[in-house]
């Protein structure tokens, strides 16, 4: 699905929510993991897979780590991750009203996020007598939500290479609307950021990430990049240009799924 959200000054994201992100996050693409040759910054919010974390509530479920907490900066820092938050929430709703049937039947969108299973591990853990070192909860909820687990912050983000992934949910890719901006730099992210789906070997299909957009697909079943062609033509754009993109992405991966399974069992045996 592709569709575009209308501008609303009550969900504009703050321009600095790039440098505040940077401060407060790491980047969850390493050298070790390098994805499918990708670039940029992905800043993680929400629950991830941890195989180390296995404690007194023998979960391996973990929140994406903040740093810096008592730095002045954290403030600001909180306001930019609800403001990140609005900003889904309003993609969800969108998203709702756009796919559900006359009944608005939600149900069925929210499962697309793959929620049920963090919805599960926290009633088991309501019935032993376990103790959570943390309470486990999807990232974004409300009565028409798509209660995804996590959310990433993708600043001046992109891969090189087609690729597929070992998702359990469908991918959200949503670029918001902010404050302001001069117009030769949105001009230029209108031409310089894309989603591209290959058509063949040789032609790709290009989405301009303009703002509004959001993209709902399967990672798992369509080949895709985003590209910064700017950053592929030339590695000075990498340090010199000080005109941060920022696009947000909303999936559940494979690993996520496998632990959440994994801590759902354990929790379900010591029931037994």
């Amino acid at each position: 699905y592709i569709g575009s959200i209308e501008k609303s000054t009550d969900l504009e994201l703050p321009n600095n929510v790039a440098e505040i992100y940077s401060l407060h996050k790491e980047n969850i693409i390493t050298a070790n993991a390098p994805h499918h040759g990708s670039y940029g910054l992905y800043c993680a919010d929400g629950l991830k897979a941890s195989y180390q974390k296995l404690d007194k509530s023998q979960s391996s479920i973990d929140n994406y780590a903040t740093n810096h907490t008592d730095a002045q900066t954290f403030v600001q820092f909180q306001t930019a991750q609800n403001a990140i938050n609005s900003c889904i929430h309003q993609a969800n709703d969108f998203l709702v009203n756009e796919l559900s049937n006359e009944e608005r039947n939600e149900d069925v969108i929210k499962l697309a996020a793959n929620s049920s299973c963090v919805k599960l591990l926290n009633e088991l853990y309501s019935m032993s007598s376990l103790s959570q070192t943390k309470p486990l909860g999807t990232l974004h909820y409300g009565e028409n939500d798509l209660h995804w687990c996590s959310s990433n912050v993708c600043i001046d983000a992109g891969t090189k290479q087609h690729h597929t992934e070992i998702d359990t949910s469908m991918t959200l890719i949503h670029r918001p609307y902010f404050q302001s901006c001069c117009r030769r730099k949105c001009s230029q992210h209108r031409t310089t950021f894309n989603f591209k789906i290959p058509v063949n070997s040789s032609e790709e299909l290009k989405i301009p990430l303009v703002d509004g957009c959001i993209i709902l697909f399967s990672g798992y079943l369509l080949k895709h990049r985003q590209q910064n062609a700017v950053h592929e033509k030339t590695t000075a754009f990498k340090h010199n240009c000080k005109t941060e993109f920022i696009n947000i992405s909303c999936y559940s991966n494979g690993r996520f799924a496998n632990n959440m399974t994994k801590t759902s069992e354990r929790v379900f045996d010591n029931l037994k």
